[in-house]
């Protein structure tokens, strides 16, 4: 199910990250890095890892993309922190099948809202297969848009 679209502030946060160009099938595997990494150094995960698309992930298999763990401390030289910044944003619950859907859909609410899109696509895995096995009905993934948000 794809929810009704809407405008949010997606909120500054503290992250280990890695980006890279690669498949979308081997996410899972800087994720595990990022972890493991958060575990070196102490520190808490504090939100669900999300990714920044640089391109629309139309080819899984080549995809120049960023994951981000969410974490608790900034350390010098190892985490990055995000800009706060507002945005359209909408939620697919159940299989990421539904990608298309969801991306048309939030294109066209902030085009027909007056907004400009000023950024790469964030896809958050609220709940997801990346966190072990789940029936794909369970899934909940957010995807944001960063906006430059034009009043009439």
């Amino acid at each position: 199910m794809v929810e009704e679209p809407k405008f949010i502030i997606f909120e500054s946060v503290e992250c280990l990250t890695v980006k890279t160009r690669d498949s979308l099938f081997r996410m899972g595997k800087y994720i595990k890095r990022l972890k493991s990494q958060a575990k070196a150094l102490g520190l808490e995960v504090t939100a669900p890892v999300f990714t920044i698309y640089y391109e629309k992930p139309e080819n899984p298999k080549d995809v120049d993309y960023e994951v981000f763990l969410p974490v608790n401390l900034a350390i010098k030289g190892k985490t990055k922190t995000t800009e706060s910044v507002s945005c359209g944003s909408i939620r697919i619950k159940g299989s990421i099948n539904q990608f298309d859907k969801a991306y048309t859909t939030l294109i066209d609410y902030i085009n027909d809202h007056n907004s400009e899109i000023i950024g790469p696509l964030i896809v958050v895995y609220v709940k997801g297969p990346l966190f072990g096995l789940l029936p794909l009905f369970t899934m909940i993934t957010d995807f944001y848009f960063p906006l430059n948000i034009k009043y009439k």
